[in-house]
C-alpha cells in the first residue's frame, strides 16, 4: 500500500510509506532448522537464543525509510526468566499431580495470578526497551501498580456484566498501553472510543458468519448432489444407508467447517479490529495506517496453516515470512520528520515477564 491516504477528519493529506520486508524463505529456514535441532539437543535451554535470532532475523529485515529495525535482547536475561517461570509451573505440576499436595499447588496458583499483572507490565517494558529504529530505542514508562488496578477493576467488570464489558476493556487497555509508550523522548498517543471498537468486533463477527452461511449452503448443495453416489440401495436399515465412504466425508466436512471458521473469525477481527487500533494510534505529528483485509488475511492463515501440517512442519518458515510480508505491505506510516525523535536513556529491563508471557501465551497486544 502506497500513496497518499486522508487524515480522519479529511481537511489535510499525509503521505504514507509502508513498512518494507526484505526477509527470504529459504534464509529464515537456516536460522529456523538451526534453532530447531539445537533447542532439542540442549532440552530447550539454546530456545532463549533462538528466540532472539529470529527477532533479530525479522526487526532486522523490517525497514522504514531505508532503516532496519533492531532487536537488542541479551538471550541470557531471558533465559534466567523462562527458568523461572518453567520451574514455578514444574513445581505447581510435581505438588499437584504427584505429591498430591493441593496446598502448595494452590498456593503457587494464586501466587500466578497475583503476579499475572506485573509480568504482563514488564513484558511490555522489556520487549520495547529491546526494540531499537535508527539507533533509538521504543520504551514504556507505566509502572506495575496501573496494571493492577487495570485488571482488578476490568475483571471484576467482566464478570458482573458477563462478558459484554470486553470492547470497553480493550479500548481501555490500548489507552494503557500506548499512552505510556514511547519512541525516544515522544510519547505515543491513542483516540480510539470504545464505541467503535464494539462496532469493529460486531463487524467481524458479521464477516464471520456471512462466510459460514455462504459455506454451510455450498456443503448442503454438494452433500445433496453427490449423495446417490455414496448410498448403499442394497441395505434396508435406514442407518445404514449411507457408505463408510459418505460417512467419512461427513466426520472430514465438520473438521473442515470448523477449521474454516476458526481461521475466518481471527482474520476478521485481527483485520478489523487491529487496523482500527492502529489507525487511532499517533506519536506527536506521527500517524499510522493499518489497512490488513479479511479475506485475504484469512487466506494467507488458513495456506499457511494447512502448508505447515501437510510439511509435518518444514513449511513454518515459508509461512512466517508470508504473514510478515504481507502485515509490513499493509501497515504504513506517514512521519514528517523521523530526524527530529531524541533517544532516552532507559533503565536496564527484566525478561521474566516477556518469557511469562510467551510460556502462558498472554496476547500483549502491541
Amino acid at each position: 500500500m502506497t500513496g497518499v491516504a486522508r487524515q480522519a477528519n479529511g481537511s489535510a493529506e499525509d503521505s504514507f510509506e509502508p513498512l518494507e520486508f526484505q526477509g527470504k524463505s529459504k534464509e529464515f529456514f537456516g536460522i529456523w532448522i538451526v534453532n530447531v535441532f539445537l533447542s532439542i539437543v540442549t532440552l530447550g535451554i539454546y530456545s532463549a537464543w533462538a528466540k532472539v535470532r529470529t527477532n533479530r532475523y525479522f526487526y532486522g529485515n523490517t525497514f522504514y525509510k531505508g532503516s532496519s529495525f533492531e532487536y537488542t535482547a541479551d538471550p541470557i536475561k531471558i533465559l534466567k526468566g523462562r527458568l523461572l517461570i518453567v520451574g514455578l509451573y514444574a513445581i505447581f505440576f510435581v505438588s499437584l499431580e504427584i505429591l498430591l499436595n493441593p496446598f502448595i499447588a494452590g498456593a503457587i496458583f494464586i501466587f500466578g495470578l497475583i503476579m499475572i499483572p506485573w509480568l504482563i507490565n514488564r513484558s511490555i517494558i522489556f520487549r520495547l526497551h529491546n526494540t531499537k529504529h535508527r539507533n533509538i530505542r521504543f520504551a514504556h514508562h507505566a509502572h506495575a501498580k496501573k496494571y493492577y488496578g487495570f485488571y482488578f477493576f476490568h475483571s471484576i467488570l467482566y464478570v458482573f456484566s458477563l462478558g459484554f464489558t470486553y470492547g470497553y476493556s480493550l479500548n481501555e487497555f490500548k489507552k494503557l498501553l500506548y499512552r505510556n509508550s514511547s519512541y525516544g523522548s515522544v510519547m505515543f498517543d491513542y483516540h480510539g472510543k470504545a464505541g467503535s471498537v464494539y462496532w469493529q468486533i460486531v463487524k467481524s463477527i458479521g464477516f464471520t458468519l456471512l462466510f459460514m452461511i455462504i459455506g454451510a449452503l455450498v456443503v448442503f448443495i454438494l452433500s445433496t448432489l453427490l449423495n446417490p453416489l455414496f448410498v448403499d440401495a442394497t441395505t434396508v436399515d435406514p442407518e445404514e444407508k449411507l457408505s463408510s465412504v459418505a460417512r467419512i466425508l461427513i466426520v472430514v466436512g465438520v473438521y473442515l467447517f470448523y477449521f474454516f471458521v476458526g481461521i475466518l473469525g481471527k482474520a476478521s477481527y485481527d483485520s478489523y479490529v487491529g487496523n482500527y487500533f492502529w489507525n487511532n494510534v499517533s506519536l506527536h505529528e506521527t500517524k499510522f495506517q493499518s489497512t490488513l483485509k479479511p479475506t485475504s488475511l484469512a487466506w494467507i492463515y488458513g495456506t499457511n496453516v494447512l502448508a505447515v501440517i501437510f510439511s509435518i512442519g518444514l513449511f513454518t518458515p515459508w509461512a512466517r515470512v508470508r504473514i510478515a510480508r504481507y502485515k509490513c505491505e499493509n501497515f504504513a506510516i506517514s512521519c514528517p520528520d523521523i530526524s527530529s525523535f531524541i533517544a532516552t536513556s532507559q533503565q536496564e529491563s527484566t525478561a521474566i515477564g516477556e518469557e511469562a508471557g510467551d510460556f502462558f501465551d498472554i496476547d500483549i497486544g502491541f
